[in-house]
This record gives structure tokens, sequence and C-alpha cells, in this order.
């Protein structure tokens, strides 16, 4: 079976995606873990697609200081590493 794939390119394809993710959990296609793990993913891309529409429009305000973000993901993989 063929998945039909919606392109992610901008917030409302994402939310259609969501939207997708939603109505396959709902009809018990779709384990409601995955359908979990799916829009959490589908909520990062969002983000990452709000900062790029942001900076495009020359919006620094509201643009996050990414090596902050990586200092922390690095402290989780540190973290993560340590309880195996």
């Amino acid at each position: 079976m063929a998945i039909k794939q919606i392109p992610l390119a901008n917030i409302p394809d994402i939310r259609r995606e969501m939207a997708c993710v939603y109505r396959e959990a709902r009809a018990k296609k779709l384990d409601s873990t995955e359908a979990h793990r799916l829009t959490m993913i589908l909520k990062e891309i969002c983000k990452a697609a709000e900062i790029e529409l942001n900076s495009s429009a020359g919006n620094k305000e509201n643009v996050p200081d990414l090596s902050e973000f990586s200092k922390i993901m690095r402290g989780a993989d540190t973290k993560n590493a340590n309880v195996a």
C-alpha cells in the first residue's frame, strides 16, 4: 500500500498532515503511541518552518538563539548516554 505523502513545505501543509495523523489514530488505523511520536515530529517541523518564516521576513526578534538549543541538546544526549 502506497503512503500518500503531503509536502511539508509550509505551515498549512504541516497542519494538514497532523490532521491526517489524528484521523488515522481516531479510526484505529494508527497506534496512539505512533500517532503521538509523529505529531511531535511534525510539531518540531512546524517550529522550524516558523523560524524560517520569521527570519525570511526580517523578524530577528522572535528567532531563537540556536547555539543555546545545541548546548541543551548536547546535554540531553549526554544524560541519555549515562542511562544505558
